[in-house]
C-alpha cells in the first residue's frame, strides 16, 4: 500500500472514531477500517453448478462453503420464461401487442422444447446437453438482433426497388407523351408524305423534260461541232 493511500484512509476513517468515542491512534484507526471492511465489503461469485468442476474446486477453498451464502437456482418455470421474454420484448418496436405475445411464447417454446430434447438425448447416449438462462437470453437477443437486420435489409431492398419503380413510372411517362405526340403529328407526317409524293412525280416529270432537251441539245452539238 503506498503512503498517500495511508493517509487517505487515516483522513477518511479519523471521524468514525470520534464518532464512536474511539481514540484515533494509528492502530485503532487500522482495526476499526478492517471492521468497517468486513462489514460493507460483498463479492458476489456466479458459476456454474454443470459437472464435477465447481465440487472440486469448492473441495479446494473450504472457506467458500463454510464463509459464503449459497442460493441455488434451478430450472426456471414456464410462467418465468414467458415473463421474461415479455420484459425483453416489450419495447420491440412495429409490433402488435398480439404478435409480441405470441413471440414471447415461442421464444418459451423453443427453450423447453431443448431442455425435454435433452433430457431424451441424455437417456439416449448418456451425454449431457446444458441449457442455462443465459442460453435464453442469448436466444431472446439472437432474434431481436437479427430482426433488426432483416428490417434494414429489407429497407435497402425497399428503397432499392422503390427507385427502380419510379424509374420505370417516368419511363412509361415518357413513352405514353411521346405517343400522343406521334398521335397528334400523324396527319401531318401523312399530309407532308402527300406533298412529297406530288413533288417528287413533278421532280420526275421535270427530269424527263431536262432528259430530253439534254438529248437535243446533244445532237444539236455534234451538227454545230
Amino acid at each position: 500500500m503506498l503512503p498517500e493511500d495511508k493517509d487517505e484512509i487515516t483522513d477518511g476513517v479519523r471521524p468514525f472514531c470520534a464518532e464512536k468515542k474511539i481514540v484515533d491512534t494509528t492502530e485503532n484507526i487500522q482495526a476499526l477500517f478492517i471492521n468497517r471492511v468486513r462489514e460493507n465489503l460483498h463479492i458476489c461469485l456466479c458459476m456454474s453448478p454443470v459437472g464435477e468442476t465447481l465440487r472440486v474446486r469448492c473441495r479446494q477453498f473450504p472457506s467458500l462453503i463454510n464463509c459464503c451464502t449459497l442460493d441455488w437456482f434451478s430450472r426456471w418455470p414456464e410462467q418465468a420464461l414467458l415473463f421474461v421474454s415479455s420484459q425483453f420484448l416489450v419495447d420491440l418496436p412495429d409490433v402488435t401487442e398480439e404478435v409480441r405475445a405470441s413471440l414471447a411464447e415461442m421464444c418459451m417454446k423453443i427453450h423447453t422444447s431443448v431442455e425435454d430434447l435433452s433430457d431424451e438425448f441424455f437417456q439416449s447416449l448418456r451425454r449431457k446437453i446444458y441449457t442455462t438462462p443465459k442460453s435464453y437470453l442469448d436466444l431472446i437477443n439472437l432474434y431481436t438482433k437479427k430482426l433488426e437486420e432483416k428490417r434494414n435489409e429489407f429497407q435497402v431492398t425497399f428503397k432499392r426497388l422503390s427507385g427502380g419503380i419510379t424509374k420505370l413510372e417516368d419511363t412509361n411517362k415518357n413513352i405514353a407523351e411521346l405517343k400522343e405526340e406521334m398521335a397528334e403529328k400523324q396527319p401531318k407526317l401523312e399530309a407532308k408524305n402527300i406533298e412529297l409524293e406530288q413533288a417528287l412525280k413533278i421532280v420526275n416529270a421535270d427530269k424527263a423534260v431536262a432528259d430530253e432537251k439534254e438529248r437535243v441539245v446533244s445532237a444539236e452539238a455534234e451538227i454545230v461541232n
